[in-house]
């Protein structure tokens, strides 16, 4: 399936036959002038309406934004300029990117709590601005505007500036920007499908502090709600689209069913549906298509969709999409977000405070979750450090977990004499062809 099949999103433009426009385009393109003010060019702020709805995808941020990789925000076109802006999200990241045929600065605020920007301290600022050899400058500021009419920007701390991702590139004259902002640089914020939030992008291709699009006013948010799908239907038809497991293991298939309804009191002219992985999810997942004679009224139809996920996905957030068509025309569409995760992960557990050298023994072990649907089993190795004498000589032990749960894997050690200090640890977890990994340290301190 071609990659984007189901950029039937964008392409959905109804508009004239009451049809939904996801993300719509700007109105007005006409290529006006911009004007120079002491030697910086101004353009002339176009008529933008933005995606409000953010889609839940989790984007590569390389600094080149791919086809099919993004969910657009909103473009524009003015004076020869044009650029496009993105933004996603996942679990863990508000995800952010923009292109353009000029260079530009790029700006986004949060306002997590979606309260306005005089309440509370969740306001943040993300600017990336040029300097001069063309590189970009990240700062990324809190305003702190509790009980405040004038909240002033407080630069975050060096590793919270560090947990922000900001990548950039110029391929065959286009400038494009990502950035990854993450959910645990907020304190309290979290996401989740309905949450809304005050959100927006501003560029700036002028160079000067007074050319920025949409606006030049900071605090002004647009209400925007994450979701996990998206429809866009031309009445009277009615779209549904659901699936097994919004959380799929690299090895399961991915399962969902599609319906579709004519609620009208007259046929409808329905040609074909075709469900298929959407933008680079195309290039991992199968296609299929149903052929159909029209929808008379009232009817009601589903197609089911089955397709293995390979260990070519990446972990993170995809998308499925549907798209029914007419002979001459795309009468719905529908996209639904899931997630790739490993077959298994394991995590390391450790004596939650020091242990005395004369301790009889320590106890270490390891958390091991299955998030496939079928059963796995394997085993577990321990290395401690030369000396320490494990009990009955048990370095390794064997373990099988049911679909869908985890299980916990323990192993005591006794401590030699003059054992002092920090204690590392390394526990391998062998699950067929694959070995994961995990290593820490506890400390022994004299009685």
């Amino acid at each position: 399936m071609r990659k984007g099949v189901c950029a039937l999103l964008m392409a959905l433009v109804m508009s004239s036959m009451g049809g939904i426009v996801f993300a719509q385009e700007v109105q007005n393109c006409d290529a006006i002038m911009p004007s120079a003010t002491n030697g910086v060019m101004l353009y002339d702020i176009p008529q933008i309406t933005a995606d409000t709805e953010i889609f839940r995808r989790t984007p590569m941020i390389d600094g080149v934004i791919e086809d099919g990789e993004w969910d657009t925000y909103y473009t524009f076109e003015t004076g020869g300029w044009s650029a496009t802006t993105f933004a996603d999200w996942d679990t863990q990241n508000v995800y952010v990117a923009a292109k353009s045929n000029r260079p530009l600065d790029f700006l986004t605020v949060l306002d997590c709590c979606d309260d306005g920007w005089f309440h509370g301290e969740d306001n943040y600022e993300f600017r990336a601005t040029r300097v001069s050899d063309g590189a970009l400058s990240l700062s990324v500021s809190r305003y702190e505007s509790m009980n405040t009419k004038a909240p002033v920007a407080t630069p975050v701390s060096p590793q919270e500036m560090a947990s922000v991702e900001l990548r950039s590139a110029k391929v065959e004259g286009v400038y494009m920007i990502e950035m990854r902002i993450p959910v645990a640089l907020i304190p309290g914020f979290k996401l989740a499908n309905g949450k809304k939030i005050g959100f927006q992008v501003a560029l700036n291709a002028s160079g000067g502090d007074s050319g920025w699009v949409p606006n030049n006013e900071l605090g002004d948010t647009k209400q925007c709600i994450v979701v996990t799908k998206k429809f866009a239907t031309l009445k009277p038809l009615e779209l549904g689209f659901d699936l097994r497991d919004t959380v799929v293991a690299k090895g399961d298939e991915l399962i969902g069913k599609f319906h579709l309804k004519n609620g009208g009191g007259e046929k409808m002219d329905v040609e074909s549906f075709v469900i298929a992985g959407e933008g680079l999810a195309g290039e991992h997942l199968s296609s299929a298509k149903v052929r159909m004679d029209g929808l008379t009224a009232g009817q009601h139809v589903s197609g089911d969709y089955r397709s293995l996920v390979l260990s070519g996905m990446r972990v993170g957030s995809w998308a499925l999409g549907a798209e029914v068509k007419s002979a001459n025309s795309r009468l719905g569409s529908a996209l639904v977000s899931f997630d790739v995760v490993e077959p298994f992960e394991i995590k390391l557990r450790l004596p939650d405070r020091d242990v005395r050298a004369d301790a009889k023994d320590v106890t270490v072990g390891v958390v091991i979750s299955n998030y496939r649907r079928s059963n796995i089993d394997g085993v577990a190795k321990v290395i401690f450090p030369t000396g320490w004498e494990l009990w009955r000589g048990l370095d390794q032990r064997d373990f099988q977990i049911s679909g869908k749960s985890n299980t916990a894997v323990s192993f005591k050690a006794k401590p030699p004499l003059g054992a002092i200090g920090d204690i590392p640890v390394r526990i391998d977890v062998i699950c067929g062809n694959e070995t994961k990994t995990v290593e820490g340290k506890f400390r022994v301190v004299n009685p």
